[in-house]
């Protein structure tokens, strides 16, 4: 749509929301920021994304790491 889906604010100011750009030049899809455009959220209802990062998490485990840093928690699920 013309508009962002919500009127959410992200976290440093301004919307939360910014649109692609198309590589003609066209208006894209919307995406979510809670921070910073340039740190977009991840859809943790896909299950392609939880997949990658059980991926990542198993690459740093299988190699020793003692423990993962997890900022914002409470942040990785948004209503719907």
């Amino acid at each position: 749509g013309a508009e962002p889906p919500n009127n959410w604010h992200a976290m440093f100011g301004g919307p939360a929301w910014t649109r692609v750009t198309e590589a003609d030049g066209r208006p894209g899809q919307w995406y979510l920021h809670m921070f910073t455009s340039d740190q977009p959220d991840w859809n943790w209802r896909e299950p392609e994304i939880a997949a990658e990062f059980d991926r990542v998490l198993r690459f740093w485990l299988d190699r020793g790491v003692d423990g993962f840093r997890i900022d914002v928690a409470a942040g990785l699920y948004k209503h719907p």
